[in-house]
């Protein structure tokens, strides 16, 4: 059993959003109090599609145990070198 960190793939969508789900229903990690949807999801991996902002998972056997992503923290360009990161 070996971890591989790597960038996400559209495939790995669904693991992370499992894991962070399980995250709102159970854990204080995030602050929303309702499960996202694999909609929103999908926007959330397509607004980490620059080199700036990545996701990278965790696997064993290539299955996703956890995940980490940086995502912009204001739009205002004063903060285009600040991000918000978030581990899972």
């Amino acid at each position: 059993m070996e971890l591989e960190i790597r960038l996400i793939r559209e495939t790995d969508i669904e693991a992370c959003l499992d894991i962070y789900n399980y995250e709102v229903a159970h854990g204080v990690a995030t602050l929303d109090l309702e499960p996202r949807t694999l909609e929103e999801w999908h926007e959330w991996y397509d607004s980490h599609s620059d080199e700036h902002h990545p996701i990278i998972v965790g696997t064993v056997d290539d299955a996703v145990i956890g995940y980490a992503s940086l995502s912009p923290y204001r739009l205002k360009d004063a903060f285009k070198s600040t991000v918000e990161l978030s581990i899972y």
